[in-house]
């Protein structure tokens, strides 16, 4: 987001202030104050509050805009994306979709899978892994 938010990297707007765990909470806040977690937006999201709603779907929409910059310059045949966020579901998952439809390239969209892990906080670890064994046995 250009002119956004200062990130911990020390840069304004990067996706992590958008999308993140952090900045989901920010714009939850910004709204209802009364939120505290992540879990709590979510949760609060799944019960119609508008404020938490419209920041996960927010952060889907940008994360979607992200990664089809990423289909279209990689054309990966799989993404796995993976955290506490998440546990959202259709809340980011369906804007996120729309954006990725919305911003790929046809050919590129149809082979790529979009898959949500099962067990948060492992896909980078074992997409390391996975990397190292193509490497060695591929």
């Amino acid at each position: 987001e250009f002119h956004g938010t200062l990130c911990h990297c020390g840069h304004y707007g990067c996706l992590e202030t958008v999308a993140g765990k952090s900045g989901i909470l920010m714009e939850a806040r910004r709204l209802n104050p009364t939120i505290t977690t992540i879990q709590h937006a979510i949760a609060a999201a799944r019960k119609e509050d508008a404020a938490c709603i419209h920041a996960l779907e927010r952060a889907g929409t940008y994360l979607g805009f992200a990664l089809a910059s990423l289909v279209n310059s990689l054309n990966p045949s799989l993404i796995v994306l993976d955290g506490s966020t998440m546990q959202a579901g259709d809340l980011l998952l369906r804007p996120l979709q729309v954006a990725l439809q919305a911003h790929c390239l046809p050919a590129s969209f149809a082979s790529t899978r979009i898959m949500v892990t099962e067990q948060s906080g492992l896909a980078m670890a074992r997409g390391g892994v996975a990397a190292v064994l193509e490497a060695v046995f591929g």
